[in-house]
């Protein structure tokens, strides 16, 4: 009886040492997952901040098109005007030269 006590003591202490390297093993596996984890969502947080840059470049990049698109219309109105300046000298040229 001594004896089968024993054997059952030993199969208990390796089940209990087999037990306890599994919840290790469970163990390290989460904290593997929490890391990775950790890591993929500082990912996602320099991602969003990177967009948040973009994002701020092409509204700066509108701005300056729009500042373009203005400049570029008001340069053409003075070359309308330029261009009728020119227009009228030419017509009092001609009309001196036909009077003179």
């Amino acid at each position: 009886m001594t004896d089968d006590m024993t054997t059952a003591t030993r199969e208990h202490q390796l089940s209990t040492g087999q037990t306890n390297q599994a919840i290790a093993h469970i163990n390290d596996m989460t904290l593997q997952i929490q890391q990775a984890t950790t890591q993929q969502l500082n990912g996602i947080h320099q991602v969003l901040e990177v967009m948040k840059g973009v994002t701020t470049f092409i509204d700066q990049n509108l701005e300056s098109s729009q500042q373009i698109t203005r400049t570029t219309g008001k340069l053409s109105s003075q070359a309308e005007i330029l261009l009728q300046s020119v227009d009228r000298f030419k017509l009092n040229a001609k009309a001196l030269k036909e009077t003179g």
